[in-house]
């Protein structure tokens, strides 16, 4: 599926566009439940927050968190007026839960983290990657949040917004 917006647009235009683009081709029907359970909560560190520089609100073009990985599970990410709430999704995928944003940090930022991932389940500490034995040095990434940027993330129960479809139909061939 292609599409492109008419004009600039934040990022939460852009998801709105691309959830009623959805509704429309699929039929969807669906609305949002908050839900209380396990999460990820990312809130500021007693220290406060550190490393983030606050950038003034741009259009959706302005918007990004890259990530790169300069070595196996060695991670960058670099943000450039990135909302909390964008770098929390972005966080999601890494957990088996839903991360929420509690961090009442309003605006974008430009940051760097640097961290080192987990090892993969079946991975052994030592165990060769192309010849090289891996090498799991360095800040997890709670630490790197901790550390880098003032953020502390921990595991508890919050409310977690839920999205229920009601209704979806297969397109038509077009």
């Amino acid at each position: 599926m292609n599409a492109e917006a008419e004009k600039p647009s934040t990022l939460e235009e852009l998801h709105i566009m691309l959830q009623n683009l959805l509704a429309e081709r699929f039929k969807l029907r669906f609305h949002h439940e908050v839900k209380e359970m396990s999460a990820y909560v990312l809130t500021v560190d007693k220290g406060g927050p550190k490393n983030l520089k606050v950038h003034p609100s741009p259009n959706g073009g302005d918007v990004f968190l890259d990530q790169a990985t300069e070595q196996l599970l060695h991670d960058k990410w670099n943000a450039h007026c990135s909302s909390m709430d964008l770098f929390v999704f972005r966080l999601s995928p890494m957990f088996d839960q839903p991360v929420i944003n509690q961090t009442n940090l309003d605006g974008c930022f430009d940051f760097e983290l640097t961290f080192t991932r987990e090892l993969p389940r079946g991975i052994q500490e030592g165990q060769l990657f192309n010849g090289a034995p891996i090498d799991t040095y360095g800040p997890t990434i709670y630490q790197a949040l901790q550390k880098q940027l003032g953020l502390k993330l921990e595991s508890k129960k919050g409310p977690v917004d839920t999205l229920v479809i009601d209704h979806a139909e297969k397109p038509d061939q077009d």
